[in-house]
C-alpha cells in the first residue's frame, strides 16, 4: 500500500530499484550482514565513503501492507556479481528495519532507493576522526574501505559499545589507520566517547570529525566540537536512533 513516504519520494523524483535478498550472515549475536542482488541498483551505485540506500520494509505492526523506509550504509559493492551488502544492528527494542532483518530469508524481494550525497573533507585535513556507536560501524568501515582515495594521511576510529566483546564485529584495516579504540560507555551514554574526542581536539588542529549513532551520544560529540570552535566544514554529525524509542 502506498503511503506518504512513498508519495514524497515520487515528488522528489527519487527512483526505486528492485532487489532480492541473496543471503545473510550473523557476524555477532546482534549484528547481521545481508547480501542483496540487483543488476539495476548495482549499476546505479557509485561506490564512495558512507554511500547509503533507503530500504522499504513492512511498517512495525502493520497488517495492511504499509511499508516504511530506513537508511543503511553500503558496506560492500561487488559490481561483477551485481551484489551489495548492508549490515544491521539487531536491537532488542522493536523497530521496522531491525525486526525485518531478524526474520528475512533468501529470495525476499523488495525495493530500495539511492542517495547521491557525498561527504566533503577539507583539502588540508591532516587527521580524519570517525566516532560513533555500533550503528555507525558500517559507515566507519566504508570510510576505511575508500581510504586510498582520501588525501588525509591519518585516521582514528572511536567507537563506544557496551557489548564487552568485539568478537565478530567487522573491523576494516588500512595503512592510514592510526588507532581504533573501542570505548567502554559510562552510565551517561556518549560521555566516554566525547572525552576521547576531547583529548584529540585538545592536541591537534586540521582535524575533520565524522560522528553518528544514538541521538544523545551524537549531541555530546557536538558539544565537544562546538567547544573547540571547529568550522562547519570541519565536521559532520548525524543521529541514527533514539535510546528507548521504537521506530515503527
Amino acid at each position: 500500500m502506498a503511503n506518504w513516504q512513498r508519495a514524497m519520494m515520487k515528488v522528489m523524483r527519487i527512483k526505486n530499484y528492485p532487489v532480492t535478498v541473496s543471503s545473510f550472515e550473523d557476524l555477532a549475536d546482534s549484528y547481521r550482514r545481508i547480501t542483496f542482488h540487483s543488476p539495476q541498483a548495482v549499476e546505479a551505485l557509485e561506490g564512495f565513503p558512507t554511500e547509503w540506500v533507503r530500504i522499504w520494509v513492512p511498517k512495525l505492526g502493520a497488517v495492511d501492507g504499509r511499508i516504511v523506509q530506513r537508511g543503511y550504509t553500503v558496506t560492500a559493492l561487488r559490481k561483477e556479481l551485481d551484489e551489495f551488502d548492508l549490515e544491521f544492528v539487531l536491537h532488542e527494542i522493536p523497530g521496522a528495519a531491525g525486526d525485518w532483518a531478524k526474520g528475512v530469508s533468501p529470495g525476499y524481494e523488495m525495493e530500495i532507493s539511492l542517495t547521491p550525497a557525498r561527504p566533503k573533507i577539507p583539502a588540508k585535513c591532516e587527521h580524519l576522526v570517525l566516532a560513533g556507536d555500533l550503528t555507525a560501524l558500517p559507515a566507519i568501515n566504508s570510510w576505511l574501505s575508500y581510504a586510498d582515495e582520501l588525501d588525509t594521511p591519518k585516521i582514528t576510529v572511536l567507537l563506544e559499545d557496551a557489548h564487552g566483546s568485539t568478537r565478530g564485529f567487522p573491523q576494516q584495516e588500512h595503512a592510514k589507520l592510526d588507532t581504533w579504540t573501542w570505548v567502554s560507555p559510562t552510565p551517561v551514554l556518549g560521555t566516554a566517547l566525547a572525552e576521547e574526542l576531547e583529548q584529540i581536539l585538545r592536541k591537534e588542529s586540521d582535524v575533520y570529525v565524522w560522528g553518528a549513532g544514538e541521538k544523545e551520544l551524537v549531541k555530546r560529540l557536538r558539544t565537544v566540537i562546538k567547544a573547540h570552535e571547529l568550522p562547519k566544514e570541519a565536521y559532520f554529525t548525524q543521529f541514527y536512533w533514539i535510546l528507548g524509542r521504537a521506530f515503527a
